[in-house]
């Protein structure tokens, strides 16, 4: 397996802002410049948890190294038009503000509470299905880690006419690396399925973070919860809504959670992204634990669901004994159901009339089985989006809906659903419906006047 970094076009514009953009491109030099191209040679692929990222970039292999080409942190680079809101965004890792040095990660589906606290470098532009072997690898479920050694084998920089600068990153298992030695390095087209393609963002602005000694009630909190003050530091720095709580709210969030059986550490890193469970009553936090609990789901389960969706602790406590039940329907296996509200946390949270509209047009029009819709993201778009793509599809013969008649065993022809409702325009027209984004395009125009035209005598009464 291999992957690519295609740089955008508007590369041309670095020279004319060089002073203006300089100190503020580190992510982008610091993984695709020249002098560190033998750098990510080997580097394992260390953390992967489904769902939510695959993340890489440390030579020394233990997921705590790693350095940029300057020899030391550098700056983040944020830009607001800039989001993690689809499958396959790249962005750097890091340990808090401004703390960004060699290691990157590449989301398995939208992370909106990722923006603007990660610099976004990159997006994946073609070749998910290696992507989604990361994503299938097994891993140790106490740290995330591959049980399989799978490594960047190196990163070079090529050029073909059609895509100006490439950069590629060769991605081998090493155990099938012993089997196919001599078939890795020897492709001559980026375009096959193989390959996995990452566009990237030259032009980011920097953006400081203040660095504030630790206020005396979080030294409290460090010392009554056993938590690393710089730690805590970084995570009141990440949000600064942290830092008008009251100690009360955070003595009692974290005696709550301790008491559930969360240690501190993993209880703060919730608060990274959902900075309002310390508002949450004691009482409501518990219960909506308890109710997540009573899922049985498992222990280990549970703390990945909720270290990938924090959010779901705000989901009103009546709401989890109703719909979950409802979601068991689609699949007898836990894991599914998991992965189903790790990928589309909003099923949670949106009306349930709608989310019922979505599953009954995929299975009774798509004719779609229920794994297929458990292992995808599509209970996450709207209604509206999946009927465009299914349309396209079916105009343009890529799809026809299996029969009554035709044998359950027989393989689908149609296209996985992952790959109609989980991918970007570009990929969806051009790899899915073999057409090119210009006529999805046109067609996504024809297909809005066409609902309008049947929604003229309909009144939307409808409401959250």
């Amino acid at each position: 397996m291999y992957t690519g970094f295609k740089e955008d076009d508007d590369n041309q514009n670095e020279e004319e802002h060089g002073q203006e953009q300089g100190e503020s491109l580190g992510a982008r030099e610091g993984i695709l410049t020249g002098t560190v191209i033998n750098y990510y040679n080997g580097c394992l692929f260390h953390r992967n948890i489904k769902g939510f990222i695959v993340q890489t970039g440390d030579p020394t292999h233990t997921g705590k190294g790693g350095n940029s080409i300057w020899g030391k942190k550098f700056e983040d680079e944020f830009k607001e038009e800039l989001k993690h809101n689809a499958r396959g965004m790249v962005s750097m890792a890091n340990n808090g503000p401004n703390t960004n040095a060699s290691q990157f990660f590449i989301t398995y589906s939208p992370q909106p509470h990722l923006d603007l606290k990660y610099t976004l470098f990159g997006k994946v532009i073609d070749g998910f299905d290696t992507l989604d072997e990361l994503e299938k690898l097994p891993i140790n479920p106490k740290n995330y880690k591959p049980l399989t050694e799978t490594r960047l084998n190196r990163l070079i920089k090529t050029y073909t006419p059609i895509m100006h600068h490439v950069r590629k990153v060769f991605v081998h298992n090493s155990r099938w690396m012993t089997q196919h030695q001599g078939q890795l390095g020897l492709k001559k087209s980026i375009s096959t399925s193989s390959n996995l393609s990452v566009s990237t963002n030259d032009k980011t602005l920097a953006t400081h973070l203040s660095q504030n000694p630790l206020p005396a009630y979080l030294t409290k909190v460090s010392e009554n919860f056993g938590l690393d003050a710089n730690t805590l530091l970084k995570a009141v720095d990440s949000v600064p809504s942290l830092s008008k709580m009251a100690i009360s709210h955070w003595e009692q969030y974290f005696t709550n959670m301790y008491r559930n059986g969360f240690d501190p550490k993993f209880s703060l890193s919730l608060l990274s992204t959902n900075p309002d469970l310390l508002k949450m009553k004691s009482q409501d936090l518990s219960e909506s634990l308890q109710h997540w609990r009573n899922c049985q789901f498992g222990e280990d389960s549970l703390k990945t669901l909720l270290a990938m969706c924090p959010i779901l602790l705000s989901v009103h406590v009546k709401e989890i004994p109703q719909r979950i039940p409802k979601l068991k329907y689609l699949s007898s296996t836990k894991r599914n159901i998991v992965n189903l509200l790790g990928s589309c946390p909003s099923v949670m949270f949106e009306n349930w009339k709608r989310v019922e509209s979505k599953i009954e047009y995929l299975s009774k029009t798509m004719k779609v089985e229920n794994v297929q819709i458990v292992k995808s993201r599509a209970l996450a778009c709207s209604l509206d989006d999946i009927k465009l793509r299914h349309v396209f599809l079916e105009r343009c013969g890529k799809y026809v809906a299996p029969s009554a008649k035709v044998d359950p065993m027989e393989p689908s022809k149609n296209p996985p659903l992952y790959m109609i409702t989980d991918s970007e325009d570009k990929y969806f027209a051009t790899k899915v419906a073999g057409l090119s984004l210009e006529e999805f395009e046109v067609f996504t125009e024809m297909f809005a006047e066409e609902d309008d035209d049947d929604d003229d005598d309909f009144t939307d009464t409808d409401s959250d």
